[in-house]
């Protein structure tokens, strides 16, 4: 195998190791999706040795397409380029004399690695010194939502085949970590929690409290969990739907009668709440629910 060399390197300091405070503090703090999933990007980053990784791999290790991180990270950089951006600092710029926003983001490394050329993120010097000041995160704490449980199931996953060594190690102990836990959950729970749905491969075990906001123990609680089908685990993840505490469920006002029926809700379901997933409930209630309490 052709050995990986560097092929360009895209080292662009921009915001200052303070700024990156603040913005690290402001985004760990929010609450909405793209900004759970940009923190999911930076935390496997930081996780890795090196700092690097290409957006497909991390994609595949946190569980949601690479086309969307690219999407947030492109969309993450021009907020602060509009946020930090002033006539003395001069931004990122593409050879046509765009903006380059993932650049404001990470810095990034092509290589030529077996005959192909991924693009890599890379977590800058003044980032990762912000990191290490707020202490963020843990090492090696990297979650996934993937229905494989066992070491030997993740080896013959053909989607982790293309990568090598540490890449590929990362993959395998994030996924085998969160295939038992989803494992435990399926086993309390059978079903969808909402509809009923039984068909195993289609149903996700949904942390109730983000991921990215629990602390170790929580992440592996299963009372932290809701075993839910694609459609309802969509609903409460971006906070579309949550429940009372005596279990009746809330509805955003965002979604009309129409989408209702179409999507199963029966506006008088109630959710048997065990009393370990109370505090959960609540959490997501008054942090993530969209309507009003």
């Amino acid at each position: 195998m052709a050995p990986s060399t560097t092929k360009d390197y895209f080292r662009f300091p921009y915001l200052t190791e303070g700024e990156w405070e603040e913005v690290l503090s402001n985004l760990s703090a929010a609450e909405d999706a793209a900004s759970v999933r940009i923190m999911r990007v930076i935390e496997c980053l930081f996780e890795r040795p090196d700092h690097k990784l290409n957006a497909k791999a991390i994609g595949r290790t946190i569980g949601v397409a690479y086309q969307r991180l690219n999407v947030d990270i492109g969309m993450f950089g021009r907020h602060l380029h509009n946020l930090y951006g002033r006539p003395s600092r001069i931004p990122p710029l593409g050879e046509s004399g765009e903006l380059r926003p993932w650049n404001i983001v990470f810095d990034g490394e092509d290589l030529i690695s077996g005959g192909q050329t991924p693009f890599y993120w890379r977590i800058k010097p003044e980032m990762e010194s912000a990191i290490e000041s707020l202490q963020l995160f843990r090492r090696n704490r990297s979650p996934a939502k993937h229905d494989i449980s066992t070491v030997d199931e993740v080896k013959n996953a053909a989607d982790t085949a293309e990568f090598e060594g540490w890449d590929r190690l990362a993959m395998l102990k994030a996924r085998v970590n969160h295939g038992k836990f989803r494992s435990k959950v399926l086993k309390a729970r059978k079903a969808c929690q909402i509809c009923g749905l039984k068909t195993k491969q289609l149903l996700i075990a949904s942390h109730i409290k983000p991921w990215a906001k629990s602390d170790p123990s929580e992440k592996t609680d299963i009372d932290n969990a809701l075993l839910l089908c694609p459609t309802h685990d969509a609903l409460f993840d971006m906070g579309f739907i949550s429940f009372a505490d005596d279990g009746k469920i809330l509805l955003s006002a965002e979604l009309s009668e129409e989408d209702l029926r179409l999507m199963n809700i029966d506006k008088s379901f109630m959710l048997e709440i065990p009393d370990g997933m109370r505090k959960y409930i609540t959490y997501h209630r008054e942090n993530i629910f969209r309507g009003q309490l």
